[in-house]
């Protein structure tokens, strides 16, 4: 291959990337009918998720395809008008200038609407808007939200206000219902983990020791911070046991920092 080609080849590549990095079905604000798949036909655990793929994946293509050729387009029409009126028929022009360019202006207003159409369809527009509003904390509590497993509302939750003692059961019922180690399960176990809710579940945290290597790194952390005793003691246990080695140093160190605290402790 010549090395002409190459460059050529390597331009289409830069412009495809540079294209697509704004492509507007990226924003999922713009393919509505994808969400909702999403949200009432995928399951979230597997085995269960990938079963139902056959039946999800030729659902959500066409509602892709639908988002992309129709859906999205009909969302813009609004904006798309706006803009040509804001640019074609407002304005402190004349009376005269006003009658003279009406022809024009009759002419090309529906041209530019198409392209314009066509453009906000294309290209997401409302990317900087995204970024800058930040999304409104869901009004339900998180009990409420728990009953619903709305898991994306309770990690929007978790991250703008800390839990009150009263959002112990529900945390504790979400923590159950989580998938192990994902961000939400970890979010709901640091948050088990802090004041005023590590009085409620220091037996719990410690009772949980041992499950899991993920966990109890986690665990051990939150026991070191609240300088728990009982924790120290419940981690000199699982060392005594034979825990994994990667573990047990973290072990060793969580405990002999903790004794040491203990120490100083009046």
């Amino acid at each position: 291959m010549s090395e002409r080609c190459l460059r050529v080849i390597c331009k289409l590549s830069l412009l495809l990337i540079a294209l697509t990095a704004n492509c507007a079905a990226f924003n999922r604000r713009n393919t509505p009918i994808v969400g909702l798949v999403e949200k009432h036909m995928v399951p979230e655990k597997m085995p269960a998720k990938a079963l139902a793929a056959p039946l999800y994946i030729p659902i959500g293509m066409a509602g892709g395809l639908l988002d992309v050729f129709i859906v999205h387009p009909v969302m813009e029409m609004p904006a798309a008008w706006d803009d040509v009126v804001d640019l074609f028929w407002e304005g402190e022009a004349g009376y005269v200038t006003a009658m003279g360019s009406l022809p024009v202006r009759t002419a090309v207003s529906p041209v530019f609407f198409a392209l314009d159409v066509f453009a906000r369809s294309a290209f997401d527009f409302h990317r900087n808007d995204d970024a800058e509003a930040a999304p409104p904390e869901p009004q339900a509590t998180l009990a409420e939200l728990a009953e619903k497993r709305d898991f994306a509302a309770i990690q929007r939750v978790l991250s703008v206000r800390s839990p009150e003692p009263g959002d112990n059961p529900a945390l504790l019922k979400i923590f159950e219902a989580t998938e192990a180690e994902s961000d939400l399960y970890n979010a709901v176990l640091m948050r088990l983990g802090e004041k005023p809710l590590f009085s409620l579940n220091e037996q719990y945290l410690i009772f949980r020791l041992g499950k899991s290597a993920a966990d109890d790194l986690f665990i051990a952390n939150i026991l070191l911070e609240q300088k728990s005793k009982r924790g120290g003691r419940a981690l000199l246990d699982q060392l005594a046991a034979g825990r994994p080695a990667a573990v047990s140093s973290h072990f060793i160190q969580t405990s002999s920092q903790m004794s040491s605290s203990q120490r100083c402790l009046p």
